[in-house]
Parts: C-alpha cells; structure tokens; sequence
C-alpha cells in the first residue's frame, strides 16, 4: 500500500511540473514587452558605467584598437570618458567630458587647458536609444537564452542611416579633438554600406547590459572618386546601474575651455570680417620656401643657414658681403619675423625652436619631427610624420600658449595664404584648397590641375604642370583665368613682382628671368637653382666642381652678379 502512495506522488509531482512548464511557456514575453518593460526600468537608472573596445580598420591608417570607460550621470546627461589608443606600437591617450551637447577635450594637462568641441549633432542616451529600436522593433530578430533577451539587426536597407546616427554611442570620442567634430559631420553626411547590430537586456534586471555594432562607411573627405573605406567593430558594456557617484565636471573645465574660434581669433570670434592673421606677417616668403629656406630677412639684415654642407646661422649686412655668426646650431627652414629666428633643428630630431636675432634666447617651441616649418604671424605651420599610419599631419601651433591643432590630416606639399591652406596629398597631384577659419568645413575645394611645385604670389597659384612637362602656369585662387607662362620645362622658381625667375632644364639648368607683363624671357647665368630673393636681391646656387655647390648674388634685374660670401 505504501508503495502505492509513493508511486502516486511521484506521477502527481511530474505532472505539476509539466504544467509549470507548460504555464512559463505560455507566459513567454513577446519582444514588445522585453522591450518596454526594460525602458521603464532604465527610466529609473540614474547612473551608470560603460566600457567600449572597437577595433577599426582603414587603407591609410591600418589597424587600430581602441579602448573606452568612463560613467555618466543620465539627466542631465554628464559624463566622464577616457580612451586609449593603440595602433602598432604607438599608444594615444585623451580625455573628454560631456554636458548634454557639448564635448570638452583636454589639450594640454600641465596647462589645464581644455578645448570644447560641439559638433551639430545631439547626444541620444540609452532609453532613447531603446525607443528607437522599438520603432524599428519589425525588422529585428529577437532570441532569447540563458545570457538574457537579444535583439539583432543586420541591414543595407533606407533605415539604415537612422539606426546607426540614432544607436551610436555618445561616449565614444576619439583622439583627436578636431578629428572628432570632422568624424561626427561624416557619419551624418555619409552613412554607412551595411550595419549589423545587436542589443542585449538581463533576463532578471532587464537592465540594458551590452551592444554590438558593426559597419563600414566612406571616410573619403573630398568628391574626387576615390574610396578611403574604414571598417569597425564596437562592443559596449554597461554595469553598476546607480551604483556609480554623480558626474560632476569641473568648474577648472568649463572655465578653461576654449573654442575653435577663440584659439584662432582671440575674443573676436564674432566679428564678422575678423581675420585669422590680422597683417599676414610671413617669416619667409612662398617662393623662398619652395626653394629651402636657406635665406630669410627681417627687411635690414638677411639670415642665412647652408644646412645642407655645415652647421651655423649666419647674419649678413644688407650689402651681403660682411657676415657674422649668431649660433652654430643645424638650423633647417629658417623663418624671421621682427623679434625672433625660427627654425628646424636637424641635430635634435627636426624640432622646432626660436632664438633672438642675435643667437641669444633659445626656446624650444614643439617636440614634433617638423617639416617644412612656416610662420604667419603668431602661428607656425608644419607638417610631421604620423607613425600610426605613415600620414603626414599639417599641424598650426600658437607660438605663445602652445596650442597646436591639426588641419589637414595627410598631405605632401603646402603653403598658406590669407586663412586658407592650398596644399597636394602626393607628388603630382591636385590642389586643394583649405580655409583655415571654418575648423567644421567638411569639404576641402579640389582644384583640377595636377603640379609639381607651387606657390602663391598676390592672389595668383604659380605652378609647375604635371601634366605639360613642367611648364610653368599660373591661374587665380579659384580657379579661373588660367595662363601659360612659359614654353620650357621648369625645376624651381621665384615670383617678385611682375617678374618671375626660373630653372629652365630645357636651356641646360640655366638662370632664367621672365616678364610676366610681356612673357618675354633673358637668361642671367648659365646654372642656377635653389632661388632666394632678399631685400631685391638674387640668391642662387650652381656647381663650382663636379660635386661642390656654391652660393651666388645679383641684383634682380642681372646686373652684379658674382660668388656670395658663403
């Protein structure tokens, strides 16, 4: 009898068990209401930590791995973000706060200097991002296992662009402040060719607890055809809901930070005719650039450094025949302004220093391997060699607080000219033109003539053409009203003037000189390259021996020609 029982409990328990389980199947929730019942709990999350990694991958830059943590408090949105970068064997680090829309960056910790970088684009926080999904709540595929309910969307369809701008997270900045503002402008203006997703909630909390997202876009900044496609992968934790403090950003941010505007224009960001270089005082001219920098002046005395064959800084009177030397340093692009001697120090790994004009008073005024160094004013301009991914930065830096910003992020060759930078990416490229005073402008204006060399003289692009044997053209800064100047083949030219010089190669590497009223040319020297004009004199080289260059002077209409003192 007793055995009659226990074999009736057993056959009772298993059937409670089945309908048990036969109730919870019935009970299953559908996404909808995974979905609501877990907006409303995250209605009641106050604050929050999250962790990103991405790993990304781009024709120029290879690829990179990036790290992100940081908290955020939710209304009103505060957060605190920080991220490592590492791309080879290189590692960038940077900072950021954001209040609502605003994004602060740290620039310089020592200084305490913040920039605030707010982009036209609004942050979406993570209950945004849920109702988002739920509009779209048809086109995701929803699962449900042990790790909790997820939901999931791979896509190339019109709703595309809507799920990535509304789903990206809002703390995921990048290294570079600049970078960022450009990278936010190209996800709204771009939009991606495909975008997997996936979201997962907490079956116990239904607390939000990760995301995944992939993609790829165009990171092409310019319409010129070409694909610079960049793909990557980002995963998303989110932990300690109301468990981590407030995020209070502090008052030494706010109160620090500076705009774009205000670094370039001071405090009159808002006039409307403001320039950014207020007298456009050059510490040498385009063509002496072009042509090394081998000679600058301050409009009295001319500077000279033949970095190429010796050390030194040498300073020459006006009548260039008496010289003095003022510092014994390999001095690399010297520019002069009214106080100071800028230069490259080839021995010190290409940074870039000022002295006085009397060799006194060295300070060092960037760390960077600088390339053809440039000053406007109170700004220096050079380009440097990235190691993350071989690029070639053009960086402007204050030459009083430091500040340094990236304008263009790869290029081959450049000049300034009244807020814009003209510049080629490769050898025998393009043109394209910059204006330095829109930091938010997208776009650089291509302008189709491929060159050798060029520079800009009175509103004019003089330039070698890469695709008519290196004559010489020149046209306007917007491209209109092109004209040839000369029938030979150049390698090297100056622009004084109504004058222009040149090294005709088709006429042996001679000394050419060219009325540009008339087009009608004369020869000066035999040889000549390298081409300086100092205080309306000619400084050229041209061999004295078989591997041996030597200095030459003339005035500038070929008259007193004869070997410098050098």
């Amino acid at each position: 009898m007793r055995f009659i029982q226990v074999i009736i409990f057993y056959v009772l328990l298993g059937v409670i068990g089945t309908l048990t389980a036969c109730q919870l199947e019935s009970e299953q929730l559908a996404p909808e209401e995974v979905l609501k019942h877990s907006i409303e709990v995250m209605r009641e999350v106050h604050t929050y930590a999250f962790e990103l990694d991405s790993i990304s991958s781009e024709s120029d830059m290879g690829t990179m791995t990036a790290h992100i943590s940081g908290s955020s408090t939710v209304s009103p949105l505060h957060a605190h973000i920080k991220r490592t970068s590492r791309v080879a064997a290189s590692t960038m680090k940077t900072e950021a706060y954001i209040i609502e829309d605003e994004t602060y960056f740290l620039m310089d910790d020592d200084k305490d200097l913040w920039i605030n970088v707010s982009p036209e684009v609004g942050t979406v926080d993570l209950v945004e991002e849920m109702e988002l999904i739920l509009e779209y709540i048809d086109l995701f595929h929803f699962t449900e296992d042990k790790n909790g309910y997820r939901f999931s969307i791979s896509t190339d369809e019109e709703e595309m662009n809507t799920l990535w701008t509304g789903l990206f997270p809002f703390f995921y900045v990048f290294d570079d402040p600049l970078f960022h503002t450009m990278m936010q402008v190209i996800r709204l203006e771009s939009g991606p060719s495909y975008l997997n997703y996936e979201m997962v909630i907490d079956k116990e909390s239904f607390y939000r607890t990760s995301a995944m997202m992939e993609y790829a876009y165009d990171m092409n900044l310019t319409d010129d055809g070409s694909e610079n496609k960049l793909t990557e992968t980002l995963y998303m934790t989110y932990h300690s809901m109301n468990e981590v403090d407030e995020v209070i950003v502090p008052k030494t941010v706010i109160e620090n930070a500076r705009t774009y505007g205000e670094i370039l224009f001071g405090n009159h960001e808002a006039e409307e005719e403001q320039k950014l270089f207020t007298h456009e005082k050059k510490g040498n001219s385009d063509g002496n650039h072009m042509n090394g920098s081998y000679f600058a002046t301050d409009g009295v005395n001319i500077y000279y450094s033949n970095w190429m064959q010796e050390s030194g800084i040498y300073k020459l009177a006006d009548d260039g025949i008496e010289k003095e030397l003022i510092s014994d340093v390999l001095a690399v692009d010297l520019n002069v302004t009214e106080d100071w001697i800028y230069y490259s120090d080839e021995k010190d790994g290409f940074n870039v220093y000022r002295m006085s004009k009397d060799g006194s008073d060295v300070e060092k005024i960037s760390s960077d391997y600088a390339i053809d160094l440039r000053v406007v004013d109170e700004w220096l301009f050079y380009k440097t060699n990235n190691p993350l991914n071989n690029n070639q930065p053009l960086y402007m830096v204050h030459s009083k607080d430091g500040v340094k910003l990236q304008i263009v992020d790869n290029l081959f060759r450049y000049t300034v000219y009244e807020d814009q930078v003209l510049y080629q990416k490769e050898p025998q490229g393009n043109l394209y033109l910059l204006e330095i005073d829109e930091m938010r402008q997208t776009y650089p204006q291509m302008l189709d003539y491929s060159v050798r060399r060029f520079i800009v003289e009175a509103g004019w692009i003089y330039f070698e053409s890469a695709v008519d044997d290196g004559k010489i053209y020149r046209v306007r800064l917007d491209g209109t009203q092109v004209e040839q100047l000369t029938r030979d083949e150049s390698q090297g030219f100056n622009v004084v003037d109504e004058t222009l010089y040149f090294t005709n190669v088709s006429e042996g590497h001679s000394l050419y000189q060219l009325d540009l009223n008339t087009l009608e040319s004369a020869k000066l020297d035999e040889r000549g390259s390298h081409i300086h004009i100092i205080n309306d004199r000619l400084y050229y080289s041209k061999h004295i021996s078989g591997l041996e260059l030597g200095w030459f002077q003339m005035n500038l209409d070929g008259s007193k020609a004869e070997r410098a003192p050098f």
